[in-house]
């Protein structure tokens, strides 16, 4: 009995140590414990939230894919027809500002045509 009473009395001290230190997490995770149960609950509150906007986000994502290439396809029609559109508009511009150096003069030679018109239908030969 002086041999276990001896191997008790060695490792007694150890055993205290570790009790004393599984106590002193035990109070740790006391002090925590609340803490982090309170987290979870905020975590549980908001994960419904982040999932419904993640799939909200995975919608617009899809949607977006499926109208990207409409997108592209009319992107570069309107590239191809743009340089087109342009040389018709400057066609237009330069008959523009020959009409305009033009107006003058025809509104210069339109009131002599009225007085000339009655007398050329005078002097046209009469069928």
């Amino acid at each position: 009995m002086s041999y276990y009473s001896l191997k008790m009395s060695y490792y007694s001290p150890k055993m205290s140590y570790y009790s004393l230190k599984m106590s002193y997490y035990s109070l740790k995770m006391s002090y925590y414990s609340p803490k982090m149960s309170y987290y979870s609950l905020k975590m549980s509150y908001y994960s419904p939230k982040m999932s419904y906007y993640s799939l909200k986000m995975s919608y617009y994502s899809l949607k977006m894919s499926y109208y990207s290439p409409k997108m592209s396809y009319y992107s570069l029609k309107m590239s191809y027809y743009s340089p087109k559109m342009s040389y018709y508009s400057l066609k237009m511009s330069y008959y523009s500002l020959k009409m305009s150096y033009y107006s003058p003069k025809m509104s210069y030679y339109s009131p002599k045509m009225s007085y000339y018109s009655p007398k050329m239908s005078y002097y046209s030969p009469k069928s």
